[in-house]
């Protein structure tokens, strides 16, 4: 997570201490596409290989399960004014306006956002469909994501949703948009739904969802799975010990290197 820094303080102290010794690693470790392009412009030549890492997530025991009863559609993040909680309330009012059967439940403290949700609310006259429940206790998060049916996040510049991780890791089936540092990859797998942020596309990717059985059960085996082969803590490790055991032999078959 080391990005460029145009203050001249931070280019001082990059320039004597900061870049020799990045530049001079055997490994560069990013967490996204936008890190690892900015790698050169950090290090200004590297001699390591550049490796891709990903944030981690335990695999739980609880799984979220289809119901046939109204679908619970869950906001769950910090109403932040980039985590777009009112897209959620105009998604919640198109998808109602199409016929949709869903109830939609709003988790997380107030950043500021709090009171242009509940005024969107009463707009739209969805007080019987959306509600905001407040914030949430971390070991009341996995079950309220279990207990749902559909995760919606509607953030923009996003660099790795560990929320969204959380949801997936339980098979919650998830909506989100195409601008957060995993979206490209999660779009590519298929195991989220990756829309354009408007209210009309993640209401078209909701009602897909929850009008199928199938469907859904598709998405939720899906989006374990990913978690279990991209994101599990075990996969990460794995990781984190073929680029250290490759470090090593690398310096041990060049004892001069510095």
């Amino acid at each position: 997570m080391i990005r460029p820094d145009h203050r001249v303080s931070a280019r001082l102290v990059d320039g004597l201490a900061t870049r020799p010794l990045y530049r001079a690693a055997d490994a560069h470790l990013v967490l996204t596409d936008d890190e690892r392009r900015d790698v050169p412009a950090v290090a200004g030549s590297v001699q390591g290989r550049i490796v891709s890492i990903k944030n981690a997530v335990p695999v739980p025991d609880v799984v979220a399960s289809w119901s046939e009863q109204a679908p619970r559609v869950l906001f769950l993040s910090r109403l932040h004014e980039r985590k777009r909680p009112t897209a959620f309330v105009d998604m919640a009012a198109e998808a109602v306006r199409r016929g949709s059967r869903a109830v939609f439940e709003m988790y997380g403290p107030d950043e500021g956002e709090l009171s242009a949700v509940l005024a969107r609310i009463d707009k739209a006259a969805l007080q019987d469909r959306v509600a905001y429940r407040g914030a949430l206790s971390p070991g009341q998060v996995l079950p309220a994501l279990a207990s749902a049916q559909v995760f919606v996040l509607p953030s923009i510049n996003e660099p790795f949703p560990m929320a969204l991780l959380e949801a997936m890791s339980v098979g919650l089936p998830s909506i989100i948009t195409t601008r957060t540092g995993i979206s490209a990859e999660l779009k590519t797998r298929g195991t989220a739904a990756v829309t354009d942020g408007t209210a009309e596309d993640m209401a078209d990717a909701l009602i897909r969802l929850t009008d199928s059985e199938q469907a859904w059960t598709a998405a939720s085996r899906s989006a374990r799975a990913d978690i279990e082969h991209s994101f599990s803590c075990d996969a990460v490790v794995d990781t984190l010990e073929e680029v250290y055991q490759d470090a090593v032999a690398a310096r041990e078959s060049s004892p001069v290197r510095h």
